[in-house]
């Protein structure tokens, strides 16, 4: 694994706040809570992080990610970032690492409310992502929203490069504004491969006090070294704007699900990043 970038650091500086999508929750609960007085429910709910019925978006997503995927997919997270050497048509790919690029596109279309973002300006920030790269806008804005600060000496994105799930951990914090964890959290967790004081140990102390994150394998660990994966990214962003419009997160069945004889450790991919869809 290499050495933490100054973008992949926990950072205590004020997250840039995002008004519009504060105003839109408020409508979004006033309004939920006055139909709620007129219709009576006619059956429970289904597990927000699974759908009830066969018909899924895509025929290889595990059944406890459907709902995760799904409600993403719905909102447009994904457009034009699937389709990858091997993985096409209806397949999601959920064990496909997910790049630097593809983390932060997914990233500003869940703050933005799949608002497209425009590109500002003349001057790119970071050197390997010039205004011809096809998700530079979605990038920038990434940085305009203090998720990510460049990789090396800041001056690069390095899109290409794949994410630990540690790493991961500190973008989720910055991008959600998580809150400390209480007094005690980080003594009573029992992820083993998470040594207090370790470079994003606060940031997966304060993702798993939220509930975004249930560990991997048997819940034992959290397995920060290794790569996130599509189908992992999904499930920690549904959760996170779950939280965010309801304050809670119900349980959705096992934990992120890695098999616990994967190895995976984060590296490089050349693979470059496909071209938004027309």
């Amino acid at each position: 694994m290499p050495a933490a970038t100054p973008s992949d650091m926990p950072s205590n500086h004020p997250e840039t706040p995002l008004l519009r999508r504060t105003l839109r929750l408020g409508v979004t609960a006033a309004t939920f809570a006055l139909l709620s007085t007129i219709f009576t429910p006619l059956g429970p709910a289904p597990s927000y992080g699974q759908t009830t019925d066969d018909d899924n978006t895509y025929e290889d997503v595990p059944t406890w990610n459907t709902g995760h995927v799904d409600n993403l997919d719905n909102d447009g997270v994904f457009d034009g970032t699937l389709d990858t050497d091997g993985c096409s048509g209806n397949q999601f790919c959920s064990s496909e690492p997910a790049p630097r690029w593809q983390i932060a596109v997914w990233l500003v279309r869940v703050l933005d409310d799949g608002v497209e973002p425009t590109l500002q300006g003349t001057t790119r920030r970071f050197s390997d992502v010039p205004a011809s790269y096809p998700w530079v806008a979605h990038i920038e804005r990434a940085a305009a929203l203090g998720v990510t600060q460049g990789c090396g000496d800041g001056t690069r994105f390095c899109p290409n490069d794949l994410v630990s799930r540690g790493q991961l951990a500190s973008f989720l914090v910055r991008s959600f504004d998580l809150p400390a964890a209480p007094a005690g959290t980080a003594e009573n967790l029992d992820f083993e491969d998470v040594s207090t004081g370790s470079t994003h140990a606060e940031a997966i102390v304060r993702l798993a006090a939220s509930g975004i994150t249930q560990g991997c394998g048997d819940g034992t660990s959290f397995c920060s070294n290794q790569s996130v994966n599509r189908g992992q990214l999904a499930a920690f962003l549904n959760r996170a704007s779950v939280l965010e419009e309801t304050g809670t997160i119900p349980p959705d069945g096992p934990p992120d699900t890695i098999p616990e004889e994967t190895t995976t450790t984060t590296t490089t991919t050349p693979a470059p990043a496909p071209a938004p869809a027309p």
